[in-house]
């Protein structure tokens, strides 16, 4: 896919001026289990000066930073040391540790070779250690455990072990009927019973008992020393939507940029208790630009929703990983998957790619498949082999061939599964010609698979992702995004608004089905009167914030299923079932204020080739309306642009992403939840009074603001992805 470079000159940008633009940059979310390949696809993709500072934790240990991060490249970057960081911040998440102390508690009291006066003396660093490096690696807190205090801790800790200890009834007849409970097929360990009773009764506590109380603020002073080492980083308290720029130096981690980036990408760091995502932006690496030889500049956004280290390889992962990915609702997905794991997993993997692409149809939302790690197969093949002791470079050139046709012919049975997607093999492991058996082989016997096991290769695939992407994204009969100046850098170039007064009777609708329906309502409150497990609201809560739903299954517990974004979505179809509805009650209104009106009227041009729309625009309007030319341009591109929402299939990318907002990314709504989840109250409490709280917000009138205004975000941000805001 090489091609010939042109003479292609952009006006350059600051990485702050591309942070401001990054909503009409394409974006690809890039998901692959653990082994498939995707540090090193991502990380060969940022440029050197980049990668040689933020790659801490790759290695034997296989951990990259759990916080969710989207890397923006843009070639009018000039310079490699120039790159700009955007934090979004969250509180901390205070509950996410009570939950592992209270695993680590219940195990030391119910430790039969621990005595009640030895706890003391177990509430050691060794047991902090263990509260503060989960096996799950949901958060790493370990470098803080010299600031703690054990003395303080012990004060904190004991009290609720003797709680424990003092209950009535008594901890072992708790056991016993807990037990009970369970079905006698059930094979329940008593570990896990007992961590159930202990939890039981410190969540019985309270939240005006003085020994909850002390405890929780003990916890969320954890959170200030979380806060207090970020501060230290970064040299300042964080700002909300503050944009910082770094100059990063030649080499070496010696500027206060370097070092801030190492920090923030170091796995074991804890700041995923305080950083909801990050946004790194800077100079792609100069392979892919030296690719790009169309006339607009090579621009993307790759979006790594780590956070999904603790699951387990294979079919969970893939399934998790899919829903995650698409529930960030990207322009496209990259999906890596290690062809060593051919057999089982692949095939199972395959099984929930199918059904979650049936899921996001609608959405338009490509995914490409990447099947990684080719020359472990051709190498495992030719040791099978070999004529001697000793794999020799005749071996390869004997056996390579049929080694790759066995791939091409594994990777044939995905092109069948998925015909709708792209499906291509690469090794993504690199050695310099003269020491790598299978390129010397391949290009001694001539074959053009040589591409596959050379960093060009990778190239090539990678910048074909992200040149298809943009062009996907594009309206139908566009090759390429139009450039266009703004007025205000801060503000997209094409808005629109939506008039709540005139969508009055759908939104009525839709908030009294959400107050006065009692089974939708109930739906999703939490009916069930028996306690609800802690890990599930966890669950719950985390999976809430990204969009999707959670469903519990305990035996003893309370149990609910409740997706939150599934249910606005079905009511917002329902109700505004197509972008016509609201078009018809004249609601939408395309904003131009942020253009000239010469890129007016290139839009125009590039969006109605052939003027027909023009023409059908101006029909029956009243000249006295569009005296001015300005007058005559907007009435033509609120039609085209009319036409572009009505006669594609983006009501349902508008409608997924205002879904998804609603049910809690909107900041509105957020504070509100959040104010609540974060409240030093029991798990049960917490839960049922997060559903309360959204039945409050769907009685208020702010909220019916808040659906014409997602209505306007959504369709403002995929109308200015075919933009290029010079």
């Amino acid at each position: 896919m090489s091609k010939e470079i042109t003479d292609r000159e952009f006006v350059s940008l600051t990485p702050e001026k591309v942070a401001k633009r990054s909503k009409s940059i394409p974006t690809i979310c890039v998901i692959g289990p653990t082994g498939s390949g995707k540090t090193t696809l991502i990380y060969s993709i940022l440029n050197h000066r980049l990668v040689g500072i933020i790659q801490v934790g790759i290695g034997e240990k296989k951990q990259t930073t759990i916080i969710p991060t989207n890397f923006i490249c843009d070639e009018r970057i000039e310079s490699e040391n120039q790159v700009a960081l955007k934090i979004s911040w969250k509180k901390f998440a205070a509950k996410d540790v009570h939950y592992n102390v209270m695993q680590k508690l219940a195990d030391l009291y119910n430790d039969k070779d621990i005595d009640n006066d030895e706890w003391a003396d177990n509430l050691d660093e060794e047991f902090i250690e263990e509260v503060f490096e989960p096996d799950d690696k949901a958060y790493h807190l370990k470098e803080l455990v010299p600031e703690i205090n054990l003395d303080n801790m012990r004060a904190v800790l004991l009290p609720l072990l003797e709680t424990a200890d003092n209950t009535e009834p008594s901890f072992s007849d708790r056991v016993t009927e807990k037990k009970k409970m369970y079905p006698k097929s059930s094979k329940k360990p008593m570990t896990e019973i007992r961590r159930m009773v202990f939890e039981d009764i410190i969540e019985n506590l309270g939240d005006e008992s003085s020994i909850w109380k002390d405890y929780y603020k003990w916890l969320n002073d954890i959170g200030d020393l979380v806060e207090e080492s970020l501060d230290k980083v970064l040299g300042e308290n964080p700002q909300k939507d503050k944009i910082y720029e770094f100059d990063l130096g030649e080499c070496g981690v010696d500027t206060d940029g370097a070092r801030v980036l190492q920090q923030l990408f170091n796995p074991y760091k804890p700041y995923s208790l305080i950083i909801e995502e990050m946004t790194l932006i800077s100079r792609p690496r100069k392979e892919l630009i030296e690719l790009n030889s169309e006339d607009y500049p090579l621009r993307f956004c790759l979006k790594d929703t780590m956070g999904l280290n603790q699951l387990d390889d294979g079919e969970a992962y893939i399934k998790e990983a899919l829903d995650v990915a698409l529930s960030t609702i990207p322009d496209s997905i990259m999906l890596l998957l290690n062809l060593e794991e051919r057999d089982k997993t692949l095939s199972e993997s395959c099984e929930a790619i199918e059904k979650k692409l049936r899921e996001a149809s609608k959405l338009d939302v490509p995914v490409r498949i990447l099947l990684t790690k080719a020359d472990r197969i051709i190498e495992s093949k030719i040791n099978a082999n070999k004529e001697a002791v000793s794999i020799q470079l005749t071996d390869y050139e004997s056996h390579i061939l049929p080694a790759i046709e066995e791939v091409e012919n594994l990777s044939k049975q995905y092109y069948e599964l998925f015909p709708e997607q792209k499906v291509d093999w690469l090794s993504l492991r690199y050695h310099e010609e003269k020491i790598d058996p299978i390129q010397l082989s391949l290009k001694k016997l001539g074959s053009e698979q040589i591409h596959r096991f050379t960093p060009e290769g990778l190239y090539n695939s990678v910048y074909s992702a992200i040149e298809d992407t943009q062009k996907q994204i594009l309206p139908k009969g566009i090759k390429y995004p139009v450039f266009v100046s703004v007025i205000d850098e801060n503000a997209p170039a094409i808005g629109f608004s939506v008039n709540e007064e005139l969508l009055q009777t759908e939104i009525g609708d839709i908030q009294n089905k959400l107050v006065l329906d009692k089974a939708l309502v109930n739906g999703y409150q939490i009916t069930d009167s028996t306690r609800i497990h802690g890990r599930s609201v966890v669950c719950y809560y985390n999976n809430l914030r990204q969009g999707r739903g959670y469903t519990t299954r305990a035996k003893v517990y309370g149990n609910f299923s409740i997706n939150m974004k599934g249910m606005l979505l079905n009511l917002l179809r329902q109700y505004l079932p197509d972008f016509m509805t609201m078009y018809n009650a004249k609601a939408i209104k395309t904003v131009t204020d942020n253009i000239g009106l010469a890129d007016l009227e290139k839009i125009i041009k590039v969006m109605d080739v052939d003027g027909s729309l023009s023409e059908e625009a101006l029909k029956d309007v009243n000249p006295a309306l569009i005296e001015s030319q300005k007058d005559r341009d907007n009435q033509v591109l609120h039609y085209v642009f009319k036409n572009y929402f009505t006669s594609g299939d983006k009501y349902y990318l508008v409608i997924d992403k205002v879904a998804k907002k609603l049910s809690y990314s909107n900041k509105w709504v957020s504070n509100q939840i959040d104010e609540i989840y974060q409240s030093p109250i029991s798990y049960d409490e917490t839960i049922r009074m997060m559903q309360k709280k959204f039945l409050e917000i769907f009685e208020e009138e702010d909220f019916s603001k808040c659906i014409v205004e997602e209505i306007e975000k959504a369709m403002t941000e995929i109308a200015n992805k075919m933009f290029v805001v010079i």
